[in-house]
C-alpha cells in the first residue's frame, strides 16, 4: 500500500514538473521573441543613414531679378537659411554621435581673391569632427555662414562677373559624385537656379538634344537635355526657384523630369520661385520624407 502511494506521488511529481518546465521555456521563449524585436527596432533606429546635403548656388543674371518686393539675393538667403535650420534639428537630436555633412557650393568657382577660404568655410563635416568639439563647429558655422554668403553675393553683383552654373556639366562629368554622394549616406542636392541651365563654356547639340535650356530650345517639339551618364540612384535632388516664362513652364518641367529620370535619380522635385515663407514647407517635407 505504502508503496503505491510513493508510486502515485512520484508521477505526480514528475507531471508537475514537466508543467513547470513547459511553463519557463514558453516565458523564455516570449522573452526572446521580445528581445528580438526590441533588437529589431533598436537596430533600425541606429540604422539610419547620416545625411549628407548639399546646396549648389546659380550665380547667373537671375541674381539681379526680382521676385516682387523680394530680391533674388534675399530670397536665395532666406531659403538657405530654412534649410540650414532643418539640419540643424536634425544635429541637436544627437550632437556627440551625428556624422550628417552641409555645403554650400558654386560649380565653376566664383573669380574671388579669397573664394578657396569661403569656400572651405561654406561646408560643415561632422564626420570629420573629434566629439568634443561637434558643437562648438555647428555654433561657429551658423555665425558665419550668412557673411559668407553675402561676400559672394555682393561681389557677384558689384563686379557683374555673372558666371553662371554649369548644372549639365557638372552632373555629365560626374562632378556631382565627386562633391554630392558618399557611400553609406543620404545623398540630397538642392540645386537654386531659375530652371534655364546655360554656360559659355559648355555647349553641345546632338539633333533635338542639347546641354542646355534656354527659350530658343524649349520651342523646338520634342527637345531634351543630352543624357550623358547614369547611375545616379543614390541620390536625391530637390531644384527650387525655377521661373520659367509662361509660354516655357510645361516644356521646361517635361524636360528637367525626364533628365533626371534618365540619369537614374532616385527622388526628384521641382519647384517654381516664390517667397520663401511659401517655399518652407516643400524643403521641410522633402528633407524629412
Amino acid at each position: 500500500m505504502n508503496k503505491k502511494v510513493y508510486i502515485i506521488a512520484g508521477a505526480i511529481i514528475m507531471a508537475l514538473a514537466i508543467i513547470a518546465g513547459s511553463c519557463i521555456f514558453s516565458t523564455n521563449e516570449q522573452k526572446t521573441e521580445s528581445d528580438k524585436t526590441d533588437k529589431g527596432n533598436l537596430s533600425e533606429s541606429i540604422g539610419e543613414k547620416p545625411l549628407n546635403l548639399s546646396v549648389y548656388l546659380d550665380l547667373s543674371d537671375r541674381l539681379i531679378k526680382g521676385n516682387g518686393a523680394v530680391t533674388q539675393v534675399e530670397n536665395d538667403t532666406a531659403l538657405i537659411n530654412c534649410i540650414f535650420e532643418t539640419f540643424l534639428e536634425r544635429c541637436k537630436k544627437s550632437i556627440l554621435k551625428n556624422k550628417d555633412h552641409f555645403q554650400i557650393f558654386f560649380y565653376p568657382q566664383p573669380k574671388q581673391d579669397n573664394i578657396n577660404q569661403i569656400v572651405k568655410e561654406l561646408n560643415l563635416d561632422l564626420r570629420k569632427t573629434a566629439l568634443t568639439q561637434k558643437k562648438k563647429a555647428v555654433t561657429d558655422f551658423q555665425s558665419s555662414y550668412k557673411d559668407h554668403l553675402a561676400s559672394i553675393y555682393n561681389s557677384t553683383i558689384k563686379l557683374h562677373n555673372f558666371i553662371g552654373s554649369d548644372i549639365w556639366g557638372f552632373f555629365s562629368n560626374k562632378k556631382v559624385d565627386q562633391y554630392c554622394i558618399r557611400e553609406g549616406y543620404r545623398n540630397v542636392l538642392i540645386i537654386i537656379t531659375d530652371g534655364y541651365i546655360f554656360h559659355v563654356n559648355n555647349k553641345k547639340k546632338d539633333g533635338k538634344a542639347y546641354s542646355y535650356i534656354l527659350q530658343q530650345t524649349l520651342s523646338v517639339p520634342g527637345s531634351s537635355l543630352i543624357v550623358a551618364r547614369d547611375g545616379l540612384e543614390n541620390l536625391e535632388v530637390l531644384m527650387l526657384e525655377i521661373n520659367p516664362s509662361p509660354k516655357d513652364h510645361d516644356e521646361m518641367l517635361r524636360v528637367l523630369s525626364k533628365w533626371f529620370e534618365d540619369m537614374g535619380v532616385s527622388k526628384y522635385l521641382i519647384n517654381e520661385t516664390d517667397i520663401a515663407a511659401n517655399t518652407e514647407a516643400v524643403i521641410s517635407s522633402f528633407l524629412k520624407r
